[in-house]
């Protein structure tokens, strides 16, 4: 795999087993991170995204979504699940003028640290 797409697999799926890590070689920058996510959030409209905002009668994304909105503004929903029951605790949005603002701003704070172990510099 390229670094590209290892990348994008680290922030799809928020793993990358021991080869794939290898196959990263440099430390990997918040640029490259922000990029790829502006990627995929062109492709695809959301972020991550294989998950949605949270609607009743659906399961409920512990984390951050982006959204892409008109005119290119972004909404970052915050979702934070119960423990039981299948509904949520926590429900916020905020709204960025544009994707590149709610990117930067989710990988300065859900990704501070990093994804599954792997440090962005």
């Amino acid at each position: 795999m390229s670094r590209s797409e290892l990348l994008r697999k680290l922030v799809s799926t928020f793993h990358l087993n021991v080869a794939d890590r290898r196959g990263l070689g440099s430390p990997v920058t918040r640029h490259e991170i922000t990029e790829t996510i502006l990627g995929i959030l062109a492709e695809e409209r959301f972020y991550p995204p294989h998950v949605r905002p949270w609607t009743p009668g659906t399961g409920v994304y512990d984390g951050t979504i982006l959204e892409v909105l008109l005119d290119d503004r972004c909404r970052a929903h915050r979702q934070v699940a119960m423990a039981y029951g299948g509904v949520p605790e926590s429900l916020t949005a905020k709204d960025f003028a544009d994707s590149r603002a709610a990117v930067v701003h989710l990988v300065s704070t859900d990704f501070e640290r990093g994804v599954d172990g792997v440090p962005f510099e």
